[in-house]
């Protein structure tokens, strides 16, 4: 979504039990079509990208052309409304959609569009589907919030052997905070955190390697968002987590939104912004990355 350039004071030094360092190795697959500039969450299934748009935009998932960055499938959710979708993920079976965003702190209850898979077809254009509706909450939500300034904002969501987890984007902390779903309750049961030293906006999992990968971003001393991917080896065996978080410099003030992991790597999305300097004024588009190890 579009932010407000508040000033947010980021620790200069890797925290405690994470680990820094820079990639210029980011190759630029392509860039997406305007009706995908709010892009904001990433899977990769049927041998292809799949995203879903931001707050205010259709209740779609949208099965991207990688190679001219259009949607060359929409599936409809018929019962979905879009009041701020932030990620998307899977299990063997099914597809799920988070519309959990809540950077001004005025939610208190969020709702996770459960999709089977069995129900599309991959062959139509554009097709409607129903949903099963997950709703929770936050267990240890405090009545009120500040804007832009709180712990209780959410953009990324995984599937981990059977279970859904959320993991927060920390506006007051600069950490994330990971919580299990219970679907029996309906609440977001706190696991852990992690010190990631900025904002998480997408995450995914990978089931062989127990591997986690997040997107996020920080601000510069400018005030320009500096985009990282983290990743978390061995994430379902370790009590103590180390975070490997590498800034991507190439691309100073893309909003990156959203990562999957594929059988090629690890690709990630921006969404659309602008880059305002004293110099010049710069439009940033949409675009699919993959990371060069």
């Amino acid at each position: 979504m579009h932010l407000l350039l508040i000033i947010i004071c980021l620790f200069s030094a890797c925290q405690q039990n994470t680990t820094c360092q820079q990639s210029n190795n980011v190759h630029l697959l392509t860039t997406l079509d305007k009706s995908l500039e709010e892009t904001s969450g990433l899977i990769w299934f049927d041998n292809s990208f799949w995203t879903i748009n931001d707050s205010g935009g259709e209740a779609a998932i949208y099965r991207l052309d990688a190679q001219k960055g259009t949607a060359m499938q929409t599936v409809q959710i018929s019962n979905g409304k879009n009041v701020d979708w932030e990620d998307m993920t899977q299990d063997d079976k099914h597809i799920y959609i988070g519309d959990t965003g809540n950077n001004r702190g005025s939610r208190r209850s969020f709702t996770i569009y459960k999709i089977q898979k069995s129900d599309l077809s991959l062959t139509k254009p554009k097709q409607w589907v129903t949903a099963q509706k997950i709703h929770f909450n936050y267990k240890d939500q405090p009545r009120e919030l500040t804007p832009y300034a709180h712990n209780f904002d959410c953009e990324a969501l995984v599937s981990i052997k059977g279970q859904l987890y959320i993991f927060s984007k920390n506006w007051q902390s600069h950490t994330t905070t990971y919580y299990l779903i219970n679907e029996k309750t309906g609440q977001a049961i706190r696991q852990g955190s992690l010190n990631t030293d900025g904002l998480i906006t997408g995450a995914d999992y990978h089931v062989t390697d127990d591997q986690l990968v997040l997107s996020g971003y920080s601000f510069n001393e400018d005030q320009l968002f500096d985009p990282f991917i983290g990743i978390v080896t061995s994430f379902t065996q370790n009590v103590s987590h180390q975070f490997k978080k590498i800034s991507l410099p190439t691309l100073l003030h893309h909003q990156v939104e959203g990562v999957c992991f594929t059988p090629q790597g690890i690709f990630f999305t921006n969404e659309n912004s602008k880059l305002q300097t004293q110099a010049n004024s710069k439009k940033i588009p949409p675009s699919l990355h993959q990371l060069i190890k």
